[in-house]
């Protein structure tokens, strides 16, 4: 125990495992005199909360420091991401854009009006073939052949 603490009247009045016991009335009693007599309280106090501060500045710096650090690591991953999405939009685009230009080719060549002619006549082909090959099943078409000649 601290001489100061003795000279001040500031005696324990037990121990546990934990450490002292201090009389309440005994602890009021200390702190009142040992702000009142001026017993360099105030210089105390500012030397312990200047200490403070420098400890809470040298955090809130760090603190900054880690921050600006993660700061700057996601404006490089943004940065990157942007460069990615610009080309995927361009190669999008071109594809897009040689897509167009290879069915207006398509479209040029194939002729679709001749087309859709051609599809008609195919179709109206088959429904002749099938009707000729049921006259044939039946056994008419051999008869019609001779008719006709």
């Amino acid at each position: 125990m601290s001489a100061w603490k003795q000279d001040m009247g500031l005696k324990p009045v037990g121990q546990d495992s934990q450490g002292f016991k201090w009389s309440v009335q005994d602890v009021k009693t200390y702190v009142v005199n040992e702000v009142s007599t001026s017993n360099d309280f105030q210089k105390r106090s500012a030397v312990m909360v200047k200490d403070n501060i420098k400890e809470v500045v040298e955090i809130l710096d760090n603190v900054t420091d880690l921050f600006s650090v993660s700061l700057d690591n996601l404006h490089t991953k943004q940065t990157a991401i942007e460069a990615q999405c610009k080309k995927v939009s361009s190669s999008v685009r071109d594809s897009a854009n040689k897509l167009g230009e290879g069915l207006v080719r398509v479209e040029k060549m194939a002729d679709f009006n001749k087309l859709e002619r051609y599809v008609a006549l195919l179709e109206r082909a088959a429904i002749a073939f099938e009707s000729l090959a049921e006259l044939e099943k039946t056994g008419k078409l051999e008869k019609i052949a001779l008719a006709i000649k």
